[in-house]
């Protein structure tokens, strides 16, 4: 039982804020810590989002799929596609409202569920990023 307790253990929300952990920079003593420059706009944001939603197997079979299968429904399934992509945009945006933390899917199982389960979340998404990245190029080779 105290194997699986602490594969689930996880820090409360109020030892994690933002302000919890600017207060501990401070107490040892680099009161200048630099700070990233915000460079980014956002033109530069919205476009870095986008690339990263579309990817590139969505140009290569589309117009072929919808011709062979969807037929006059393609529009409808890209429509609800594009809302269920909506709402985890939203869910994603109050979650990082929430929890101002880096780490985004990691960081939220880990306040969620624990650190196992945050380890899972993350090892899965970079298998995807994989997996999505090797599909892309399968389908350019065509």
């Amino acid at each position: 039982m105290h194997a699986l307790r602490l594969a689930f253990w996880r820090k409360p929300l109020h030892l994690e804020s933002s302000s919890s952990s600017h207060s501990l920079q401070h107490e040892g003593g680099s009161d200048d810590a630099p700070e990233m420059a915000r460079t980014l706009g956002l033109f530069d944001l919205v476009m870095l989002g986008i690339g990263g939603t579309v990817g590139s197997g969505v140009f290569a079979t589309a117009g072929l799929i919808a011709s062979s299968y969807a037929g006059p429904a393609a529009t409808l399934s890209w429509l609800l596609a594009g809302a269920g992509c909506l709402l985890s945009g939203l869910s994603f945006m109050e979650l990082a409202c929430l929890i101002p933390s880096a780490g985004s899917t990691y960081a939220y199982s880990y306040h969620a569920l624990g650190e196992l389960p945050a380890l899972v979340a993350g090892f899965l998404l970079t298998l995807e990023y994989g997996v999505s990245s090797a599909g892309g190029a399968r389908s350019w080779s065509d």
